[in-house]
């Protein structure tokens, strides 16, 4: 065998070190980290969902709330938080903005983009119209330029705006809540602004992580010289899921607020769209039986278990359909007296508990259902599982759709009616019945003649014991 010193000579053993100590260095960086292998949020392929049309709804500025935002000292209480305006005023005003058609969003794990898709194009023109028209409008109030025609320029309109302590103010904002069994709120907000201060008039997008009590902390700022997405029907939102830890569960939503003065006080309308969980939620609905086996005139409860691996508290109404494989038609729940329904029919999903409601079955009485053969019912198990529609912050912001989540779940099973017993089954039944009867006797008379015999011989003996004590 050759000496490895002929090999790698000892003058070389650095050299080779030095080698070896550059490919295991080249090797480690390109070898993705751990932080980057591991903590990620869940892969998102793109999603949307459908928003109704024509739903905005007025919404309270809450006390402290819209701090970040300057509204000027005519809207201010004597703590310098805004006030509320009377909700009756503020039914009235008209809507000019496009409503939330749809949302789409996806992620692959560290950066979530998501579109909020408008009814029609929002522009640059079009804001300045809305300006235009406030600055015409008896609510706003005006040191100087308050009759500046409709052809007025944008520097004139500016300068008109300059003059008044209340801007009229459109928000595009994407909500963030991070499931959590210790807060139930929202955690984050991406918030696309128009110009909130005459002498600043530029487009702000602002990320904020929102307390429990609806304070909010500035973590990202950019800044636009117009609307970043004018004339076009969507708006985009990105976020850097590292930078909020990336969640394995959350929620979206995404809003339109119009902010306007109402004498000298805000009012606000805002547009929802629906809550988007992630990742979906997926439920289980699971029988403790898959086949039910049942005579005629026979009450039977069933459990069934439904199993989520959903965080979120969701609420489920149940039902039954089933068919009559003898002629291929759907038979209503008491027809020819069979019953099949959940006692109750609705019931919480909570994601850490076990969750059980019960199938109750009562089958017909009559021996005309079941024709002399047994009959097999496949019975669908249906769930509509719907979410909650709000959220609320313990500072007493709520946000709020008027249509919720919801998805329909089902599963199967099989019932088996048996037909009633013929006289000669009957007379079968019977005599199995007493047979352990039958059994049992030859056991007891066996053992009572053991006995029988045993006492005989004692009494035998003891006689002639005496026969002997007699001599």
């Amino acid at each position: 065998m050759r000496n490895i010193s002929h090999v790698f000579p000892k003058s070389d053993g650095l050299a080779i070190f030095f080698l070896c100590s550059v490919l295991s260095s080249t090797i480690l960086a390109s070898v993705p980290s751990i932080h980057t292998v591991f903590s990620v949020s869940p892969l998102i392929v793109r999603q949307e969902i459908i928003d109704d049309q024509n739903d905005w709804q007025p919404w309270n500025i809450r006390n402290g709330l819209d701090r970040d935002i300057n509204i000027g000292n005519n809207n201010s209480s004597s703590s310098g938080n805004p006030t509320l305006t009377e909700s009756y005023r503020c039914k009235d005003h008209p809507l000019q903005f496009p409503n939330i058609q749809s949302i789409s969003y996806m992620s692959d794990g560290n950066k979530l983009n998501a579109t909020v898709w408008l009814s029609q194009p929002f522009s640059e023109s079009l804001y300045s119209d809305l300006l235009r028209n406030e600055t015409l409008s008896p609510s706003f109030n005006f040191s100087a330029n308050t009759s500046a025609p409709a052809s007025t320029s944008d520097d004139l309109l500016l300068d008109s705006l300059s003059s008044s302590s209340s801007p009229r103010i459109i928000q595009f904002v994407m909500v963030i809540d991070i499931l959590s069994v210790f807060d139930k709120g929202i955690d984050y907000t991406v918030e696309l602004s128009s110009p909130t201060e005459p002498e600043n008039p530029h487009w702000t997008q602002n990320v904020y992580e929102i307390s429990a009590f609806g304070n909010k902390k500035l973590i990202q700022t950019k800044s636009f010289d117009s609307f970043p997405f004018d004339d076009k029907d969507f708006v985009d939102f990105s976020i850097d899921l590292n930078s909020i830890g990336n969640p394995d569960k959350y929620k979206l939503l995404f809003y339109i607020a119009d902010l306007y003065p109402v004498d000298g006080n805000y009012c606000r309308q805002i547009d929802t769209s629906n809550w988007s969980l992630i990742p979906t939620p997926k439920f289980t609905i699971i029988p403790s039986t898959s086949n039910v086996i049942m005579e005629s005139n026979e009450v039977k409860d069933i459990l069934v278990n439904i199993n989520t691996n959903s965080a979120l508290v969701s609420k489920a109404v149940l039902g039954v359909n089933y068919t009559d494989t003898s002629n291929n038609t759907t038979k209503d729940k008491k027809a020819d007296g069979l019953i099949v329904k959940f006692v109750p029919n609705n019931t919480t999903i909570s994601p850490y508990l076990n969750n059980s409601v019960i199938l109750h079955i009562t089958t017909p009485s009559e021996n005309d259902f079941t024709n002399g053969a047994s009959r097999q019912i496949p019975i669908q198990i249906l769930a509509n599982i719907s979410f909650p529609q709000t959220i609320t912050n313990r500072g007493g912001d709520t946000y709020y759709n008027n249509k919720t989540i919801s998805m329909l779940e089902s599963s199967d099973l099989t019932l088996t009616i048996l037909p009633p017993l013929s006289f000669n089954e009957q007379l079968e039944n019977f005599t199995k019945s007493i047979q352990p009867i039958g059994e049992l006797w030859g056991v007891i008379t066996t053992i009572g003649l053991g006995l029988s015999g045993f006492m005989a011989f004692l009494y035998r003996q003891r006689k002639k014991e005496k026969k002997s004590e007699g001599r």
